[in-house]
C-alpha cells in the first residue's frame, strides 16, 4: 500500500492550530491521527490522486476539529459544574 507523506499528514493535523487539548483526549486523538494514515494510504492504493486525497483529509479534520472542540467544550462545562 502506498504511504501518504508523514508532512502532508502533519500539516493536516497541525491544523488543529491552538486547541488546548485535556490529557484525556490525548489518547483519541493519536488513534485518529493513525486512522487519517490509513485512510489516505487506501485511498491512494485505489487509485485517488495525492490532490483528491489532500483534500480528503482536510475534510475530515475539519470535521474533526468541530467534534473536538465541543467535546472539549462539554468536558469544561462537567469540570465546572464539580
Amino acid at each position: 500500500m502506498m504511504a501518504f507523506e508523514d508532512d502532508e499528514l502533519t500539516t493536516a493535523i497541525g491544523s488543529l492550530g491552538t486547541i488546548q487539548v485535556p490529557s484525556v483526549l490525548h489518547a483519541r486523538i493519536q488513534l485518529h491521527q493513525e486512522h487519517l494514515t490509513e485512510l489516505a494510504s487506501a485511498l491512494l492504493a485505489g487509485g485517488q490522486s495525492r490532490e483528491s486525497v489532500r483534500q480528503a483529509i482536510e475534510i475530515v479534520m475539519d470535521s474533526f476539529k468541530l467534534e473536538l472542540t465541543a467535546t472539549i467544550a462539554t468536558l469544561l462545562e462537567k469540570k465546572d459544574a464539580q
